[in-house]
């Protein structure tokens, strides 16, 4: 996958995603002995950029099991924006105002209740 890569820049992608990275763009570029402009050139490279998004995706997906598990903990606490937050995901609150076939419709605080 991403065959055209170097491994330089395989490096690089994972430096930029790893979330205990705290390098700068300067200080990547200087570990990796690469100019400001190669980083930024990398940038607009399809296959660079398909490669760190490959590893975004991969990373955020393997955390969910722990965000859920957090979420859960500030519903059981009463936390109304991870209630608001866990509704919404799941389809059960709409954020409009709207009747439908006596369906239960829950306002947010941000509509307006229909006269």
């Amino acid at each position: 996958m991403y065959p055209k890569l170097k491994s330089k820049q395989r490096a690089v992608a994972e430096a930029l995603v790893d979330p205990e990275d705290t390098r700068s763009v300067s200080e990547l570029c200087k570990d990796f002995d690469i100019s400001r402009t190669t980083f930024y050139n990398w940038q607009h490279d399809s296959e660079f950029m398909g490669y760190v998004e490959c590893l975004v995706d991969h990373y955020t997906t393997s955390i969910i099991p722990k965000a859920w598990k957090q979420i859960g903990k500030k519903v059981d606490e009463g936390n109304m924006e991870a209630i608001r937050m866990l509704l919404e995901v799941k389809g059960k609150l709409q954020k409009e105002s709207a009747v439908n076939n006596n369906n239960v419709v829950i306002f947010t605080g941000e509509d307006e209740i229909p006269k």
